[in-house]
């Protein structure tokens, strides 16, 4: 109903505050209320995103460790992969490959004969999908004295066909591995033992492709994400501080911890990636670090590897090694 002053007439400024003030306070309720809306979206997006993230790092991990293995299996093509043997024994580690394509020869028998302790040993193994074969043995008490041995290694084909046939020294020490390469012409039978070599060699570089593949795709995967999250999150609370009836308080920053240097753009030991969070040890990089793949706004270098713990990034498991890595 409209308010009338003293004279009797409508009292329009009146009227016009009252409607003011209502209005004010219906507005006031409605932010309010979508404000209180916004902040539990927020708090439900923020929840989302860390199972997402979550997800997606554990991908990038396991991508990681599938090009950790696939790496292995390519070395192993080209060579025998034993090091290290008990300090008691001798290694001795072989691959049979063929002479011309140097695949490795899968499903032969390996045969050595020689003299330790004054008897003659023989033994034999079995080629691997790799072409390896290892023996090993106690050495000759009187290696000191007679360091070199004379040994007979033959390559079968199967119980009676000898495909290669060579003599070789070697010097049995303990705690000590050897390794050797027997070079076979894979004629007649052998045909079918070079493509079983050809299959394996090419099943390993067809899934060395794929884990890079696979890499790549969670590396883009985690960017997208990242950016949506951030848009998202900042477009609902800028919506938030919008609504809001009262100014908004300045936030207090709160001061960092002394240790919490921030990034140098000096290059340094330790690089940072800002998309992933994780820390570098330049001089200690790994294949799987990836550290080409990094793009160079992500790249954040730190003068010691304490600034960028106490800036909340996570030790890399290759080259930091993964006892430091939470990842």
């Amino acid at each position: 109903m409209n308010q009338l002053d003293s004279k009797g007439e409508i009292d329009f400024e009146s009227e016009i505050a009252r409607r003011l003030d209502a209005l004010v306070a219906r507005k006031r309720a409605e932010n309010e209320l979508a404000i209180a809306r916004i902040a539990t979206l927020d708090t439900s997006w923020e929840d989302v995103n860390g199972d997402i993230d979550k997800d997606l790092k554990a991908g990038l991990d396991t991508a990681r460790v599938e090009a950790q293995a696939v790496d292995d299996a390519k070395e192993r093509l080209t060579r025998n992969v034993c090091e290290g043997v008990d300090k008691d024994v001798f290694g001795l580690a072989g691959k049979v490959v063929d002479v011309k394509s140097k695949v490795g020869l899968p499903g032969l028998t390996v045969k050595i004969a020689l003299v330790l302790e004054g008897a003659a040993r023989n033994v034999e193994a079995e080629t691997d999908n790799y072409g390896d074969f290892f023996f090993s043995f106690a050495p000759d008490s009187a290696a000191a004295a007679r360091p070199k041995v004379s040994a007979v290694i033959a390559v079968l084909f199967d119980a009676k066909t000898v495909v290669h046939r060579e003599q070789l020294s070697i010097e049995p020490k303990a705690g000590a591995v050897e390794h050797l390469t027997l070079k076979v012409d894979c004629s007649g039978k052998l045909k079918d033992v070079l493509e079983h070599g050809r299959q394996v060699t090419a099943s390993v570089e067809g899934d060395a492709k794929l884990v890079e593949a696979r890499a790549e795709n969670f590396e883009a995967a985690y960017a997208v994400f990242e950016r949506l999250s951030e848009a998202t999150l900042s477009q609902l609370r800028g919506l938030k501080q919008e609504l809001s009836v009262a100014p908004p308080q300045p936030a207090t920053i709160g001061t960092l911890p002394a240790t919490a240097a921030a990034p140098t753009a000096e290059k340094t030991r330790f690089l940072g990636n800002s998309h992933a969070r994780e820390l570098h040890d330049l001089e200690n990089v790994k294949k799987q670090c990836r550290i080409d793949a990094m793009k160079p706004d992500h790249r954040v270098y730190f003068r010691t590897e304490r600034e960028a713990v106490a800036a909340g990034y996570d030790h890399c498991a290759f080259c930091f090694g993964k006892k430091k890595s939470k990842r």
